[in-house]
């Protein structure tokens, strides 16, 4: 063991500095890296240089995850999220999403699921940031932004064309999931709300309930037993389209004000799912309406 983790350092040593992606190392220095990790070396899959071994490399990191998602050993989370930040392949993904949703993995493997999808997701050539507090008590979504890395990740296996609204899909699973634990939920709405502009989620049917009040007045009612965060949608009235962004608590309320009579229609994603109609019924004077702002 002391011979091995001699010769990891020497590996180490030898292709620490390098800033490009081409491959440095021999096939006897990746075999060596890649025993390394299914002997259980944490230090080999998080500063060991294993993205400059290809899909063996991966293989290798897969395969410990894989072997480890019900009792995994101190730290090994932590090196697996720190090798998905510098390297990105297709096998990787798929195991941290079938992991993600398992509900017989344990906590800390389901949470590093998330966090490598967190990682891997991309807009534009910007990634998600500021990702640390995710799994550390209250969490401010916002905090969750994307920007650009100081080095691009290497890519081994290229993840599909539709990568960004896989993870979605994923991570929607989890939102949905009451029986899935609270911070794994929570952290899950999180990454779900960076994502929002880039992959719309499809809320369930019947999800908003769009009411006719009086005058120009419409409420709309969320009736999920969740909070809806950070949701775009497309309001129309006949020839006006408005954009509205959509957050409410759980059996929320809102009040839309129109600028004029017509039929209404809240569209998600260009599917209309909920409507009412402006029948031109006259408000009761002030101090007699029912109280109709926002809970």
């Amino acid at each position: 063991m002391v011979l091995l983790a001699v010769a990891l350092v020497g590996i180490a040593s030898s292709l620490w500095g390098q800033q490009d992606d081409t491959p440095r190392m021999t096939d006897a220095q990746c075999l060596a890296v890649s025993h390394a990790v299914d002997s259980g070396n944490l230090w080999a899959i998080k500063r060991g240089p294993l993205e400059q071994c290809g899909a063996r490399g991966a293989n290798a990191v897969a395969a410990v995850f894989r072997k480890s998602v019900v009792n995994p050993p101190v730290g090994l989370m932590d090196a697996i999220v720190a090798y998905a930040q510098r390297a990105r392949d297709a096998e990787v993904l798929t195991l941290a999403r079938a992991t993600a949703r398992n509900a017989s993995a344990s906590m800390i493997a389901r949470v590093t699921s998330l966090y490598v999808l967190a990682t891997y997701y991309e807009r534009d050539g910007f990634f998600l940031q500021s990702l640390e507090e995710l799994a550390r008590g209250p969490v401010d979504c916002r905090t969750i932004s994307t920007g650009s890395p100081v080095r691009r990740p290497k890519t081994i296996r290229p993840l599909p064309s539709d990568a960004n609204s896989a993870m979605a899909s994923t991570i929607d699973s989890i939102v949905r999931d009451a029986s899935a634990p609270a911070q794994l939920r929570k952290m899950a709405k999180c990454i779900r709300f960076a994502m929002y502009r880039t992959v719309p989620s499809n809320m369930p049917p019947n999800a908003l309930v769009l009411r006719y009040d009086c005058g120009n007045q419409f409420t709309v009612t969320n009736t999920l037993d969740e909070p809806v965060i950070g949701k775009w949608v497309t309001v129309t009235l006949q020839d006006t389209v408005l954009n509205w962004e959509f957050g409410m608590n759980r059996r929320g309320t809102d009040t839309l004000v129109m600028p004029r009579r017509g039929v209404v229609q809240i569209l998600e994603n260009g599917k209309v799912i909920a409507a009412a109609e402006n029948t031109g019924k006259v408000c009761p004077p002030i101090n007699m309406r029912r109280d109709t702002t926002r809970k």
